[in-house]
């Protein structure tokens, strides 16, 4: 049996770690110094698979982006794959990015592969993707900018296009 003191230390260790998980989620969850370095080394992982696909990011017109620069690996065989990108400019308040893919074999509307964290503009950033249904074959990819409001279409700002 433990004593008080023991017994006291661990639930303050749960609680701060409870607490640190909240927080994270809250303001973000935007990928810290070593897990950046974790989802480098994934992207150059993915590269190294048969099958993968190393995309350069074509950016549009928009001279919001016209610093971007960026590349995009997709492993069909892992079904995940992970987007490097740098300049990217912090959106409004009420604007988001997000990314998705095309499938050839799909129903023609884009599939999801997450919405990037609300600190994605700082630095260079290595992001996982994973769609949440199988993709047979991907044929673009494509970075949005989205607001909240569900009325105001999305705009293209980069894609890649195997």
């Amino acid at each position: 049996m433990m004593d008080g003191k023991k017994q006291n230390w661990i639930w303050l260790l749960l609680t701060l770690g409870v607490l640190g998980g909240a927080a994270w989620y809250w303001w973000g969850g935007t990928l810290s110094p070593v897990n950046q370095t974790q989802a480098m080394l994934r992207l150059e992982s993915l590269k190294q698979l048969p099958d993968s696909k190393t995309i350069g990011l074509l950016r549009t017109l928009n001279p919001s982006v016209k610093n971007i620069e960026g590349e995009l690996v997709w492993a069909n065989s892992k079904q995940e794959g992970s987007l490097y990108i740098s300049h990217l400019p912090k959106p409004a308040s009420n604007s988001f990015y997000q990314t998705w893919v095309y499938d050839t074999r799909g129903t023609g509307k884009p599939i999801a592969l997450g919405q990037l964290t609300s600190n994605a503009w700082q630095n260079e950033n290595y992001i996982p993707l994973k769609a949440d249904v199988m993709v047979a074959e991907p044929y673009k990819f494509v970075l949005t900018l989205e607001q909240d409001d569900d009325d105001i279409p999305e705009q293209i700002l980069a894609m890649a296009q195997p």
